[in-house]
């Protein structure tokens, strides 16, 4: 499996940073009274939001690494939950955007799913 590539930031700015349980419940309404809940899964996975500052090199890194390594998003890639520096495997969920800070300097919000 592919590890996060050691150029690019190892932790994220906390500017932006979002984490999210899945909901992996299922609600079947009743004809009377409360609905039955049941979980659909044993474990649940985590959305994050995070945000990077990258300089052109480390843009043209990340490109190449969801691309070429990841097979665009499809592969996941091991490297840290960025509050508890545990290690994680994570998925893309959508393909970086970039927005520029700088000369030279651009601001990426990275959407990725930690499987449990």
């Amino acid at each position: 499996m592919a590890a996060w590539p050691a150029t690019l930031p190892q932790l994220p700015t906390l500017d932006g940073f979002q984490e999210q349980t899945a909901d992996i419940t299922l609600r079947s309404p009743m004809d009377a009274g409360p609905p039955k809940v049941r979980p659909l899964y044993t474990a649940a996975p985590t959305d994050l939001t995070i945000s990077l500052v990258l300089d052109t090199t480390q843009r043209a890194t990340l490109e190449t690494f969801f691309e070429t390594t990841l097979g665009f998003g499809t592969d996941s890639f091991d490297w840290v939950h960025p509050i508890t520096l545990a290690a994680a495997t994570m998925q893309f969920t959508n393909r970086p955007g970039y927005s520029a800070v700088g000369a030279d300097y651009w601001r990426t919000v990275l959407q990725l799913r930690i499987w449990p």
